[in-house]
């Protein structure tokens, strides 16, 4: 069975895929998440950061992407985690707000990927000895497998 053309992403109320669907009247689509991303150390910054987003994927009605809109919320810092990420939920609303009257509820999206601040946002054929056929959306780490029924696993 091969990876195919659409992936279909199930609406969870309540878990990751808590906030998919379409708008405009039914003919776009869009998947918007709270994520964080890590950054790579380097020679000068030998410390890995934890930097958190807010993001919103659009797709036409045919599942290709459109747009990505990625707001940098901050890093996690030694206090923790709640500030930045209140700071990136509100966001997040902020864009779906500007999508206007929206449903929430499966989508099917083809794949794409998009560097954003040096961060890899997409959805994209992780296929390996290992785990079979798979597809990834990232940073989010949810992983799509045959039958492609829009469950995913973390």
């Amino acid at each position: 069975m091969a990876i195919p053309d659409q992936i279909r992403i199930r609406y969870e109320a309540g878990y990751h895929t808590r906030f998919i669907g379409t708008y405009d009247r039914g003919r776009k689509q869009f998947m918007a998440f709270v994520v964080a991303s890590f950054t790579t150390p380097t020679k000068r910054n030998r410390v890995q950061r934890k930097q958190w987003y807010a993001v919103l994927h659009t797709f036409d009605k045919a599942g290709n992407h459109l747009q990505t809109q990625a707001s940098y919320a901050g890093d996690t810092t030694p206090g923790g985690e709640d500030a930045v990420v209140e700071k990136a939920q509100a966001k997040r609303t902020e864009m779906l707000e500007s999508l206007g009257k929206y449903t929430l509820k499966d989508v099917r999206v083809k794949l794409f990927s998009v560097t954003i601040d040096g961060h890899r946002f997409g959805l994209e054929d992780t296929t390996d000895d290992e785990r079979g056929e798979s597809v990834t959306l990232w940073p989010n780490d949810l992983f799509f497998t045959p039958p492609w029924n829009g469950t995913y696993s973390t």
